[in-house]
């Protein structure tokens, strides 16, 4: 039933008018943020399975939706980056926070996050800003803080396991 009601979802975007990855600059309220997910889009477009892939992996975002929201609604890459961390952030479906980006892209993303419940200065607000997963440094040639390769361990789970295999011995 998500599965039908997504693609619904999906083909009224198609639809309707969109504004397309480099048509338009992708507007949150902070200018430093707009440059670092236009630097986002820029790699994203290089490398869009590795995106979907590490949006998929970082924000819980089914690889195959995020490809359908850039190929087929024709979202750019930054803004289906921005609707996964307010998916998540504000705990509302992928319907609700697409539902309220097609009402209200124009506006940015600072009042698409307001209107599911994210608060200006609150705790989500500030981590919306964050570059938690890592992938804007990434697209910026740097290793982002929260940055995690898949199948590759964090350096705290490492050190872990050495300590474990060491005992074992």
């Amino acid at each position: 039933m998500k599965k039908l009601l997504l693609s619904v979802l999906i083909l009224n975007l198609c639809l309707a008018p969109l504004t397309f990855a480099g048509e338009k600059a992708i507007t949150t309220g902070d200018a430093h943020l707009d440059g670092d997910l236009q630097y986002l889009n820029e790699a994203a477009q290089k490398n869009l399975k590795g995106f979907c892939n590490d949006l998929s992996y970082h924000y819980d975002a089914e690889a195959g939706v995020v490809e359908r929201l850039i190929n087929i609604a024709g979202m750019a890459p930054a803004d289906v980056y921005m609707a996964a961390k307010v998916r998540i952030l504000s705990h509302r479906s992928w319907d609700e926070v697409l539902r309220e980006y097609k009402e209200n892209k124009g506006k940015g993303w600072g009042v698409i996050a307001k209107n599911l419940g994210i608060k200006p200065g609150s705790r989500e607000f500030y981590e919306l800003k964050d570059d938690d997963s890592g992938m804007i440094a990434l697209a910026k040639g740097k290793k982002g803080k929260g940055y995690k390769e898949k199948g590759n361990k964090d350096k705290d789970n490492q050190g872990k396991d050495k300590k474990q295999k060491e005992k074992k011995k």
